[in-house]
């Protein structure tokens, strides 16, 4: 899995420094599998729109259904051909824990990135 970062998230936040800070690594984030904790508002959402715009497969892990539902709608009005799925947890809650990680087994699999916003 891979961390990211960046100085300047608002231009182009898919960046992962190094820790030389002579350059700077692109990553590719086509059909990789990215969880969001709280992707349907502010931040979140907002890095689930970048990175749907750059092919990812977005995974909106988010407390209410209704709401992710409607980001999603949003999101997909953004980007027509974007990939999301959305899971419900409660990350103050160990059992709603529990419950996204056997749900994200069971329809997703595997995890390439992990934002925890």
């Amino acid at each position: 899995m891979q961390t990211l970062c960046g100085n300047n998230w608002y231009n182009n936040w898919i960046k992962v420094r190094p820790h030389k800070r002579e350059g700077r690594i692109t990553m590719n984030v086509s059909n990789k599998n990215v969880l969001i904790t709280g992707a349907n508002s502010g931040i979140g959402y907002f890095q689930a729109q970048q990175l749907a715009a750059k092919g990812a497969n977005i995974i909106m892990a988010c407390r209410s259904l209704d709401k992710a539902e409607q980001a999603r709608e949003e999101l997909l009005q953004n980007v027509p051909d974007a990939r999301v799925t959305i899971l419900t947890v409660d990350v103050s809650e160990p059992d709603s824990i529990l419950h996204c990680v056997e749900s994200f087994k069971k329809k997703i699999g595997s995890l390439d990135v992990l934002i925890n916003n």
